[in-house]
């Protein structure tokens, strides 16, 4: 099922919504919008898309019809993260805890141990660069040896590191952290 909506969201989005920036470029129908509305826009889309395929795949008796017609997405971005549901034909895009629509996918540690992730991570950052994550999402299933990794490294303020296993993690505050540990404390935090 989970492979079915993901080849669904693939071959159905329209090509500007694949793109890796955040704004879209103008076009005659699709005007320059700010960040959140785009990330809205792609987020209600994959969420439509997911909610079809969810209803195709699922049959038989209420309990399926009532899974099929409430459908949560996660746009777990590089630079932004959103969650959203879909009740029906009603999306609804659940604010953070500031009030955001979109939380910033950065996640930084302070001097005095304390983790923070989001608008709170991205306010600090030009004073303590080194002890703040952002775009990890890049290094997921990534080998430390592998040429990106190498650019990577060149680009970013903190440390990326060789994992035992191989892998390139983080290292932030003291600390070790897998990519995918640095994003599920963005995904806690929504």
């Amino acid at each position: 099922l989970a492979r079915s909506a993901a080849s669904a969201l693939s071959a159905t989005a329209p090509s500007h919504l694949h793109a890796t920036h955040t704004t879209p470029h103008p076009t005659p129908t699709h005007p320059p919008t700010h960040t959140h509305t785009h990330t809205h826009a792609r987020t209600m889309f994959r969420l439509a898309t997911t909610s079809r395929v969810l209803r195709r795949a699922t049959t038989g008796g209420a309990a399926s019809r009532r899974a099929a017609s409430t459908a949560v997405g996660i746009d777990l971005g590089t630079t932004n993260s959103c969650v959203a549901t879909m009740e029906g034909k009603e999306p609804r895009v659940i604010e953070n805890a500031e009030g955001g629509r979109t939380t910033p996918s950065v996640v930084a540690f302070t001097k005095d141990g304390e983790r923070l992730v989001g608008v709170a991570a991205k306010r600090q950052a030009v004073t303590n660069p080194e002890n703040t994550v952002h775009a990890v999402k890049r290094l997921i299933g990534r080998r430390y040896d592998d040429p990106i990794t190498a650019e990577d490294k060149k680009l970013v303020p903190y440390k990326i590191v060789r994992a035992d296993s191989g892998d390139a993690w983080v290292e932030a505050g003291g600390k070790r952290y897998s990519p995918s540990e640095i994003q599920a404390m963005v995904l806690t935090k929504m």
